[in-house]
């Protein structure tokens, strides 16, 4: 499946653009901040956008998004897991993600600024696994 949108970044804004005519279809900064990494989520006309937590004072955010192409948004990723994890207690407050790690049809895995990598499911934004990488 060839994909119909192309995601751009350009200055913080995100670009979503016809991927035959490159018409632009929507354009702006989800949620009202910066977006540093787009990944086009394959077999579908979704992406998956990482908003700037450190530039735009994120911090204990939501910051990891699933967008249609027409800017909406689908999910933000959910709260992490409660609990504790090598010691380190888990959940107690929202955190914010600093990379896109990987991407495929049923997941995407991305770290959090508490060196936490987790794979998150593409269809409802839950956390399904997450192991601490520091």
């Amino acid at each position: 499946m060839s994909m119909l949108y192309r995601f751009d970044i350009k200055n913080g804004d995100l670009f979503i653009s016809s991927a035959t005519n490159g018409e632009v279809i929507w354009t702006g900064k989800p949620k009202g901040y910066d977006v540093t990494q787009v990944l086009p989520i394959v077999g579908s006309n979704d992406c998956i956008v990482l908003l700037d937590w450190l530039k735009t004072g994120l911090e204990n955010q939501k910051n990891l998004l699933r967008l249609d192409s027409h800017g909406f948004t689908v999910w933000e990723v959910g709260d992490p897991p409660k609990g504790f994890v090598y010691g380190i207690e888990r959940g107690v407050e929202t955190e914010s993600y600093t990379g896109i790690t990987g991407i495929d049809k049923i997941q995407v895995t991305a770290f959090s600024y508490s060196c936490f990598s987790d794979q998150i499911e593409l269809g409802s934004g839950n956390i399904i696994k997450s192991e601490f990488v520091k």
